[in-house]
């Protein structure tokens, strides 16, 4: 906008023609074609995919710290790319302590009691009204 909300007034000729030599002289600056380049390349480890990467990043991270292999196996099974693979993750996830698989022992031994208590008030309560039906 130009001045009190005017639209800007065009540009000159010759305004036009500096634009036009701007434009041109970007176009040649990046022109590829022109020259000679050198490429340079440095390869690593190729992943097909981010699963494959985490697997072997995991698989180091053990071999720096052997111990976490025990609460960390379920993770790496998991991330493997063969047959079998995701079995053989839960299996090894049931297998740790239950502190690993996020959860309280001591809330899990409360559980048991009471489903303990449930059962035993069932059987108590069934077993009362065995002896009330006789009698």
């Amino acid at each position: 906008m130009g001045i009190n909300g005017a639209p800007p007034p065009p540009p000159t000729p010759e305004e036009m023609k500096d634009q036009q030599e701007q434009i041109a002289g970007i176009t040649q600056m990046f022109d590829l074609t022109t020259g000679k380049y050198d490429v340079t390349c440095e390869s690593g480890p190729s992943y097909t995919t981010k699963r494959e990467e985490s697997a072997n990043q995991m698989i180091e991270f053990m071999r720096a710290v052997p111990a976490a292999g025990q609460v960390m196996g379920d993770l790496l099974a998991k991330s493997l790319d063969w047959p079998g693979a995701d079995d053989i993750a839960e299996r090894l996830k049931s297998m740790l302590p239950p502190q690993a698989q996020g959860q309280n022992p001591q809330l899990q031994q409360m559980q048991q009691q009471m489903q303990q208590m449930q059962q035993a008030l069932q059987q108590a309560q069934g077993s009362g009204r065995r002896h009330g039906n006789s009698a």
